[in-house]
C-alpha cells in the first residue's frame, strides 16, 4: 500500500480531487503521494497544487486534476501549454507500468 500526506482533510477535498485519489490507492508498496502541496508560479504568485506522486524507483509525477463532468482529466504539460484530455483510468495505469 503507498504511503500517504496529507496538506488538508480530505472531506475539504474536490471531489474529482478525490475520485483520483481513490484509484491512486492501488499503487503498491514503495510509492508516496502527498496530496495538496504550495508552490509560487513565475509572477510569484502562491498557488496550490493537487498531488506529488513519488515512484520507488525515485521518480516523480506532479498530477492535476481538473473536473471536467465527463469523468476524464486534463493534463498540462508543463512550461508548454498543452492540453489534452486522458482517460483516469489510463492515467493510473501509465503511473503503476512506469517501473517497468
Amino acid at each position: 500500500m503507498a504511503r500517504w500526506i496529507f496538506n488538508r482533510p480530505v472531506e475539504c477535498s474536490d471531489p474529482h480531487e478525490r475520485r483520483v485519489a481513490e484509484l491512486l490507492k492501488k499503487l503498491g508498496k514503495g510509492w508516496t503521494i502527498r496530496w495538496g502541496f504550495y508552490y509560487r508560479d513565475n509572477a510569484g504568485v502562491l498557488r496550490e497544487g493537487d498531488f506529488l506522486i513519488f515512484g520507488p524507483d525515485c521518480g516523480l509525477l506532479v498530477l492535476e486534476v481538473k473536473g471536467t463532468g465527463s469523468g476524464r482529466l486534463v493534463r498540462q504539460v508543463a512550461g508548454k501549454g498543452i492540453r489534452r484530455p486522458i482517460g483516469i483510468i489510463r492515467s493510473i495505469s501509465s503511473i503503476r507500468n512506469m517501473r517497468r
